[in-house]
């Protein structure tokens, strides 16, 4: 008779019960599971800022986000569950923590329906989708799925506008050598100055008629430097080097134009620069 037997019996019931496996280092593993997120609503997915009277510029765009978010281990065992909002251009903004506490905007404590209330402070120039992610985090550090809905940021748009163009009529290469030829062109936009995204001209008499030399607001950084004066005042500038080629010589067509964020372009702009 084995009198050993309903103690070994008697363990591994415990074990059973507790759902635990036993490792060949002799304790127990529970096989941790990260928690889940499996469905989040954000409400609402758009908001126009036309109808949001902007302070200093900036208008207040709310909404409420809610994440139904399970636990293997039970909804004791989750730590946290936040938002990581991200903008249009791929910036991260904000971190939000969302509660399941029973206070508004959450509706009932401990459903398992975490909650918060997002405000999005934006420009007229911040338009597109932003994107909250959400992740929860239990006591162990192991962090769940990522589920990001959208809210979609957007406004009546106007295209930026053209305004002084300082170039030159003529210009003189000399044989052999070459002429720096230095523009600046004014750009103007109801939204704002940062709504405007690119500023250039195309050259269809020059070698490559579609190529965009991109006029810059940059206070003349970078290299080659555009010969910008002031970055940000609505002023863009280019400087190009000319040499002297057998074909370098005649009356050349330049077409300006901006673009703005939503994608709208200016009127073209023409201007002749005889290169001699």
């Amino acid at each position: 008779m084995n009198l050993q037997a309903p103690a070994v019996v008697a363990a591994c019931a415990i074990l059973a019960l507790s759902g635990c496996d036993k490792n060949p280092m002799g304790t127990v593993d529970s096989g941790g599971q990260p928690p889940m997120v499996n469905r989040v609503v954000l409400t609402p997915t758009a908001a126009a800022i036309d109808t949001i009277t902007p302070v200093n510029d900036i208008y207040s765009v709310s909404a409420v986000i809610k994440a139904n978010v399970g636990d293997p281990n039970g909804a004791a065992d989750i730590r946290s569950v936040q938002a990581d909002i991200v903008d249009p251009s791929g910036n991260h903004i904000a971190i939000v923590s969302l509660l399941d506490d029973g206070v508004s905007p959450d509706s009932v404590r401990g459903d398992g329906v975490y909650s918060a209330r997002l405000v999005l402070s934006v420009t007229r120039a911040d338009i597109g989708r932003f994107y909250p992610y959400v992740v929860a985090t239990d006591g162990a550090g192991l962090q769940s799925n990522a589920v990001a809905p959208s809210i979609l940021v957007y406004r009546k748009n106007s295209p930026p506008k053209l305004g002084a163009l300082v170039a030159p009529d003529t210009l003189l290469v000399p044989a052999n050598g070459s002429a720096l030829l230095f523009m600046t062109l004014a750009v103007s936009d109801s939204d704002g100055l940062a709504d405007v995204k690119e500023v250039w001209f195309t050259s269809p008499d020059g070698s490559n008629p579609t190529f965009h030399y991109d006029l810059k607001d940059d206070g003349g950084e970078g290299s080659p430097s555009s010969g910008d004066a002031v970055a940000g005042d609505g002023i863009y500038s280019i400087t190009i080097s000319l040499s002297d080629s057998p074909t370098i010589r005649g009356r050349y067509r330049f077409l300006f134009q901006a673009r703005d964020a939503a994608g709208d372009t200016s009127a073209t702009l023409l201007h002749y620069i005889t290169v001699m």
